[in-house]
């Protein structure tokens, strides 16, 4: 049976989001709905991008960006972060991305 599942305010934390994944019995079948917010809080930020793109490959995925997502995603593509941002969370979102090779994007 196809379910949709909705995951919103990830904010880096892709160990929490891999329990929940494991709690709902996720499987290549459900639809996930993401409502944004991937970034920015916990450590693993860029993992969670990483993880992302990789469950777009194997489940219906639809994205929906949050402000912190928007941030990250101009940081990215400037290499200029915004103040506001990196006080909000952002400093951990670019400590994620230190040991990345290949950038992601949003």
């Amino acid at each position: 049976m196809k379910r949709s599942v909705v995951i919103g305010d990830i904010h880096g934390g892709l160990k929490a989001l891999q329990q929940v994944f494991h709690k709902a019995n996720i499987t290549v079948a459900d639809r996930l709905i993401f409502l944004g917010d991937y970034v920015d809080g916990w450590s693993e930020s860029a993992a969670v991008i990483n993880y992302m793109i990789t469950l777009n490959n194997t489940n219906e995925c639809i994205f929906i960006k949050g402000n912190h997502d928007l941030w990250c995603e101009e940081w990215l593509r400037t290499g200029i972060p915004d103040t506001t941002w990196v006080q909000h969370g952002g400093k951990a979102t670019i400590d994620s991305y230190a040991n990345v090779t290949v950038a992601t994007r949003l």
